[in-house]
Parts: structure tokens; sequence; C-alpha cells
């Protein structure tokens, strides 16, 4: 039964495709069919004045491209979705046999080609943005043996067949393309091997692997399935303070992407975020036979352009293990460190990276999530209260310092870079401002340092030509509270967060260099900022909610503390309620804030 209506608007997209097929002299109608269910109807009858007139000629990124139904031309892009629609330069398509679009019409390089066959091959193209007429293309030769057929576009790339090869057709300029054919042949038949020759059409097959899998297991022989283990996945929560150990054995045995083929399957989760990708192959026994493993060190360029909000970082060194917590979800991740590390804490963290400090000398940096390690030279004896690095560990420009306080007249700052053997050091004196509990930043080639009393100094160096320090005029104490001070780089400008004892108050001031004054801050805006003890950095925020808050290292039922500026109060996500302070949370300690990096070069 078709359901009858008077609309303008294609049906809604569900779960299922639609067919559809233009009906009525003129092409007035159309009918969309799906796959019956029992949430809707499956056949509808509409009348869109955008397919009015006209005939489907193909589909493709999701456009439907369309003709004259009277005139055999060609004449414009329509979108089913958001009823966009592009017009072309009208061409008679009547000796066209193929056409294809090389990309989404949203890509600026994106064209619309035409392959016409028959005694004169050529490819015709267009710009879809503001094109106004179409290029013509002949092609032909002993690389190109027969006709371009059945081309398919790829990555804003064209492929077609011609004869028993595959030819890569490329957008080299607006107005010219190349031919390439490549070395992958079609198979074809031969005299001692392989295909006979068809009588129809041959279709292609998708084997389903899941009953593949479950053939071979039934040929398995007894004594073959006493010595297969089950693959098991351990999946850790925290409850009630102590650890959990949840065991998943066996795999799904029914779905819709179980009947997918397996490049299928890989291009899904290659499309995922790290943790996504480890959570999809997480699922099932089925999808980790299908999925491969993540090679951290050799991931692909794909993954490392997915980019998540920071985590907070902790590292029980009794247990060799490293928990990341996610600040909006309180998303726990866990990873078994083994004795990489050994008895290490965490020092700095920057860039994905953390330095850290085994027993009183051993410093080298880590990513947790490559497990790459970059060792510095030994840190001469002394009793060391904070540390920072200017760069990512990688780089030949990379600068590493280490404040050591022996008395309250003077502190000493030790520096080095990866690759050297040594630590050069030198004693700075009172006057300059050293950084109590909070670590120094660097910004602007320069590392800053806030002192005790709010005030700021600024120190360059260079191993040929030494150390350069520089007094701010910054007025001391920008406010009568603080017990605890923070600095941080946010969008290039020093910020200084100051925080009462227990957090019953948070202020926020910015460095007005002209003036120079501390300015209070009102709002962060699209920003948000980090604090601990061992690293603090403001970043722009990635998911909806985050911006215009601080998160600190404090926990109170599972979830981090932050403040919001919106309403200069602490909350916690998942709760309405603000919190007045810190009573009743508890501090992280030796932790860092840490922005995931599977880079194993960056």
């Amino acid at each position: 039964m078709e359901e009858q209506q008077e609309s303008h608007c294609p049906p809604p997209l569900g779960q299922h495709p639609w067919l559809v097929i233009s009906r009525g002299e003129g092409c007035e109608d159309q009918t969309f069919y799906t796959l019956p269910t029992s949430a809707s109807k499956h056949v509808r009858r509409c009348s869109i004045p955008e397919l009015r007139g006209k005939e489907i000629v193909s589909y493709c990124h999701g456009w439907v491209i369309l003709s004259d139904h009277k005139t055999g031309m060609l004449c414009n892009l329509w979108n089913p979705v958001t009823s966009e629609s592009i017009h072309l330069p009208p061409i008679d398509l009547m000796q066209i046999e193929y056409i294809a679009l090389s990309s989404p019409p949203g890509d600026p390089d994106a064209m619309v080609l035409l392959f016409r066959g028959d005694n004169t091959p050529a490819i015709l193209f267009c710009p879809i943005l503001n094109g106004k007429s179409w290029t013509e293309m002949k092609y032909g030769g002993d690389d190109i043996e027969d006709d371009l057929c059945t081309p398919v576009s790829c990555n804003g790339k064209v492929y077609a067949i011609s004869h028993i090869r595959l030819v890569l057709i490329e957008i080299v300029a607006p107005n010219r393309l190349a031919i390439r054919p490549l070395q992958c042949e079609i198979p074809r038949h031969s005299s001692d091997k392989y295909l006979p020759t068809p009588c129809h059409n041959p279709v292609w097959l998708i084997p389903q692997r899941r009953l593949i899998d479950e053939c071979q297991a039934n040929r398995t022989t007894g004594k073959e399935e006493q010595g297969r283990k089950e693959e098991e996945i351990e999946v850790r929560e925290r409850g009630n303070d102590k650890m959990i150990d949840v065991e998943k054995k066996g795999a799904l045995t029914d779905g819709h992407l179980m009947n997918l083929s397996n490049d299928i399957l890989e291009l899904i989760a290659d499309r995922c975020i790290p943790i996504g990708y480890m959570k999809f192959r997480a699922t099932s026994k089925f999808f980790r036979s299908a999925i491969p493993p993540v090679q951290w060190r050799t991931a692909s360029a794909r993954l490392q352009t997915h980019t998540l909000s920071p985590w907070l970082v902790l590292y029980d060194k009794n247990k060799r293990i490293m928990t990341f917590i996610d600040p909006k979800f309180g998303d726990r991740y866990f990873i078994t460190i083994s004795d990489l590390i050994g008895d290490a804490i965490i020092c700095a963290s920057k860039f994905g990276w953390l330095l850290m400090l085994r027993g009183d000398r051993s410093i080298f940096f880590f990513n947790p999530l490559t497990r790459n390690i970059n060792q510095l030279p030994d840190l001469p004896l002394g009793l060391f209260s904070s540390f920072s690095f200017s760069s990512m560990p990688t780089s030949l420009d990379c600068q590493v310092i280490a404040v050591s306080i022996p008395c309250l007249e003077k502190f000493n700052v030790h520096i080095t870079s990866p690759g050297r053997s040594d630590w050069v050091f030198f004693k700075v004196f009172k006057e300059v401002p050293y950084p109590y509990r909070n670590s120094p930043i660097f910004s602007d080639s320069k590392f800053h340092l806030l002192g005790s009393d709010g005030n700021l100094a600024d120190f360059e160096f260079d191993f040929v030509e030494g150390y350069e320090w520089e007094l701010s005029d910054v007025p001391i104490k920008p406010c009568n509270s603080g017990e605890q001070k923070f600095l941080v780089d946010c969008g290039g400008d020093l910020v200084s967060v100051f925080l009462e004892k227990h957090g019953e108050r948070v202020q926020v001031f910015r460095l007005n260099r002209s003036t120079p004054c501390w300015e209070k801050v009102e709002s962060l805006g699209n920003y948000m900022i980090f604090i601990s003890h061992s690293s603090s950095f403001a970043a722009v925020a990635k998911t909806t909610g985050m911006e215009n808050k601080i998160y600190f290292p404090w926990l109170s039922g599972g979830h981090l503390i932050f403040y919001s500026l919106d309403t200069c109060k602490l909350h916690r996500f998942g709760s309405t309620e603000p919190l007045t302070n810190f009573y009743g949370a508890t501090e992280q300690r030796l932790c860092a804030w840490i922005e995931p990096n599977w880079s194993a070069h960056s």
C-alpha cells in the first residue's frame, strides 16, 4: 500500500535507504520505497519541486545528479537531506555512459566528470562550484587500451577500469586531468588457470566472516579445541575505592556489523578516535579478529588528527599502573607500565609527554601512549621544587629546567637539553621571584616565573650566550588572598590563578604588559585552564560545556572539580548543585594534566 502525500520534501531518512522512482507524465511525482518496518510506512508518494520534470541520472556522495526530462540535458545536483540545489552548465547526455563526482560538493576542488565512449572516448569535466563550461579531454593510445568504465571516487581521486587495468584519474588543475594506469591488473582468463569465460555479467559477493569463522571452528579437532584458549578482555572499573576486574568472555553471535567484510570494519574503525578504536575492538571476539590492534609507535596519520580534551594522569608506582581521568565524563583508562619506568614520579607535562624522575637523579621524558622514552643526563644532587620544559622532547631546541631551593635567600636553576651529557646551573638571589609550589611556564621564547607575592620574572637562556633575567614591573599581589598561585599561557597572554585555602575563592588575572598590571578576568571565552603543581596550561575547548572553566586535580564523588567563570562557583560534572569548597574531596598528588599524543615523532 502506498501512502499518498502532497509532500514537497523527501521522507525522513530512517535505518534503511530509499529507492526512488519518478512517475507520472513529465515525472511530476516520486515514489520512495524502503524496507518495511513496524514503525513507519515503507512506500511514500511525494511531489518534490526540485524533482519535477527531472530524471535521476546518478547518486554520488549523498547528492542526486539530475537531467531535464524533456531535453535529456544535465541540469543540476540536489541534496535530498538539505534540499540544497547546485546548477550545472547544461550538456547533452546522449553519448555519456558514466557520471562521477570527484568529491562532495563542499570540497572547493570537487568536479563533475562525464565519461563518453563509442568512437570518441573522452572525459568531460566541470568544477561544481562556479563552473561555467565543460572541458573535454580525449584519451587513448598504448596506455589506455579501451574505454574507461565504472568510475568510482575515493579521497578526492577517481578510479576507473580500462580493459584489464585499473586507472587513476587525478585533478591536477581546474582545467586539467591526468590519466595514469596503475600497476594493478583486473583478473582475467588464461589457458592454465583462474577463471572461466562468463556467459553473464559477474556479480561481486561479500562472504560473511561470521559464517566463515563458524565453519572453520566446526572443522577443528577435539585436541585443537582443547588447546585453544578463549581471548579475554579485562575491563577495569573503580568502585568502592578498590579495583574491580570484570571478565568478558565469548563473542557476540548476531548483529548487522558482523555481516560486513573485514575491509569495511577496518574502514569504520580507522575513522574512530584512538580510544574509540580500542573500545570498538573490545566489543567482541569477532571484532578483535577482524580489526588489527593499533601499533601506536607506527599509528596512521589519521589517528593523530583526532584530538581529545586533556586528561588528569596519575601513576601508582607500586602497582605500575597509570590512570587517565576524563575531566568531563569521568571515564578512566588504565595502562600497565610494567618495569618501563619503575618507581618514577611525574615532575612536569607538556605536548603529551611526561617529565619523570626515578630516584634522586635519573630523569627522562616518557610518552605513556607510545611508550617512548627519551633519557636526559642525571640530575646533580639537590632538593628540586619544580620542573619545566620549553618544547617537544623530540625537538633539538627543547630546554629542560629544574629549580632547587637550598635556602630562602636564593635558588638555583639547572638547565639541559636532550642530547646533552650535562646540566648547566647558576644561582639566583632573592630579588628574583622564585616559583613557589608552581612550575615555570615557557611562552614567547622565554621562561616565566610567578613568585610567592605575585611578582613576575622572565628568563631567557642560550647554551652559547648564557642567560638573561628580566624583572617585571608588575605590582605585587593583584589580590590579598591566594594561598596557591599558578601561571599559564592562555592564547598568548600570561594568566595567573590565585586559589584560597580549600578552594573557597578563585580569582583569575591577565597580565597587561603595556600598563603593566594584573587585570581581573571575567571570562575565558572558549578557553579552559588546567591546574596542578606539576603542569598548568590552557587549551581551546573541543567539547561543548567545558569552556570558560578552570579544572583542578580534586575528586569529589568520582568526578573532578572545576571552577566556572559563568557562575563564579565550584562544580563537578554529574551534579547540578555547586560546591562551596574542597571539603570532602580528595586532592590527587603527584599527578599532571596531559594532552593525549599518539605520535611517536612529535
